[in-house]
């Protein structure tokens, strides 16, 4: 009986091992089939939630650097450090993004800009573009780069954010060649600033943070100063530079329309002393062209002319440069600029140059608007009322002249400011014609 026991475990215990060892070989055998299959077969397919980098063009996101949240009490705040009392309560935060984007440059080359967007917390916001006035011409003096605290170059932060607590989506941007070490800014040339600030219209459209939140049938694009130059530019350019976005409407706070007649103002009482030293050091890079200097500057600012250019912003560009133009040009060119000749034989391509890049003569329809103040002794009002001369001829569209009898050329945007929004509004509701000042 015991004999028959031992026999029975034995016989079990011999089935258990072949199992075991059956279990062993076929673990080993789908190993080895597993090793096999991965080495022979074909890649796996791509993930369908891939991300394909989009193509590089003009007006693309190169990179967003920072994303800051204000309350509507916030950016209330920043508008009022400009508008005070002009600006009401407010029911919109504000998303502000700083970030650069590509443009086209010198040589129709890619180039990468900075740009600032405001976006209201709401949906379909109209756009204001803004181009700011003249900050300098060194990489310095980027609009992007202000602290209003210690260097006040407009403050346009406020201005933005003015535009932003009622219900605007902004874009201010940089110009080309603004930090950027390998080129200067190119100050005063039209097709550069135009296509800078088309440039921003399409990058705010493509900006992650304003997807599904403005209205891309209500783009104003609007300058201050050397901005609206920019600005009107900016429609001379739309049609065939961007005919993918339409312009509602130009805006243009004490603009430059006429490069020479901005340098001729200083002969008139402008304070605009420092502008011929930008346009030359520009222009010169530009138009690769060497001025004879002296016979436009006097001998001290010939030597170190685009040091000077470069190392000053308008904070100080008045204080280094003075109000006297007697102190700065030769009695030649002074003569020049009062008779509105300047002799290519003396003064080489100065005068066509500037020509080249005078604005108001553009036939396009969209509504235009110029808000000028009487005692403006930057941009002379005689300017802004040769350009409506220009603007009644050839514009298809409405176009008006607002002047201030008691604002100057640093008040302007703060006095025009509800009317300014009037006019934007009144387009943008389709509440009929927009007024104009062409008979």
């Amino acid at each position: 009986m015991l004999m028959a026991t031992y026999k029975a475990m034995l016989h079990l215990r011999r089935i258990a091992l072949g199992v075991a060892l059956m279990a062993v070989i076929a673990v080993a055998s789908y190993q080895a089939y597993t090793s096999w299959k991965l080495q022979h077969q074909p890649p796996p397919a791509a993930p369908r939630h891939t991300t394909v980098k989009p193509k590089i063009g003009p007006g693309s996101i190169h990179q967003i650097i920072s994303v800051t949240q204000f309350t509507p009490a916030a950016a209330e705040a920043e508008a009022k450090q400009n508008y005070g009392s002009e600006i009401a309560t407010s029911p919109y935060g504000v998303t502000r993004v700083l970030f650069t984007y590509i443009s086209t440059g010198v040589d129709n080359k890619p180039i990468i800009v900075y740009a600032r967007a405001y976006i209201p917390n709401t949906s379909k916001a109209p756009v204001l573009a803004m181009a700011p006035g003249t900050t300098g011409v060194g990489d310095q003096c980027a609009a992007s780069l202000e602290q209003p605290a210690t260097h006040n170059w407009a403050n346009y932060e406020s201005h933005m954010m003015a535009y932003a607590t009622q219900g605007y989506a902004g874009v201010i941007t940089d110009y080309e060649g603004m930090r950027d070490p390998g080129s200067i800014h190119h100050y005063m040339i039209g097709t550069l600033e135009g296509q800078a600030v088309l440039d921003s219209i399409r990058a705010l459209k493509v900006l992650p943070q304003a997807h599904n939140r403005i209205d891309s049938n209500a783009i104003f694009a609007a300058g201050y100063s050397q901005g609206g130059h920019a600005a009107f530019w900016a429609d001379t350019l739309n049609a065939s530079y961007a005919p993918d976005i339409h312009l509602a409407g130009i805006i243009g706070w004490g603009p430059v329309m006429d490069v020479s007649q901005s340098l001729a103002g200083i002969t008139q009482g402008s304070t605009l002393d420092w502008f011929g030293p930008s346009v030359l050091v520009s222009y010169a890079d530009y138009y690769k062209v060497a001025f004879p200097l002296n016979n436009i500057l006097l001998p001290q600012w010939q030597p170190n002319l685009t040091a000077d250019v470069l190392g000053h912003c308008i904070d100080t560009d008045i204080a280094f440069w003075g109000t006297n133009p007697a102190k700065v040009y030769t009695p030649p060119f002074l003569d020049g600029l009062k008779s509105g000749s300047l002799p290519a034989d003396q003064f080489g391509p100065l005068q066509a140059e500037m020509q080249t890049n005078q604005v108001g003569s553009e036939p396009t329809a969209t509504p235009k608007l110029i808000n000028q103040g009487q005692l403006d002794n930057v941009i002379l009002p005689s300017q802004a009322q040769s350009a409506m001369t220009r603007i009644c001829a050839n514009t298809r569209g409405p176009a008006e002249l607002k002047m201030y009898a008691k604002t100057t050329h640093y008040t302007i945007m703060r006095e025009s400011f509800r009317d300014t929004l009037d006019w934007m509004n009144h387009i943008v509701r389709h509440d009929g014609t927009s007024p104009s000042s062409c008979s």
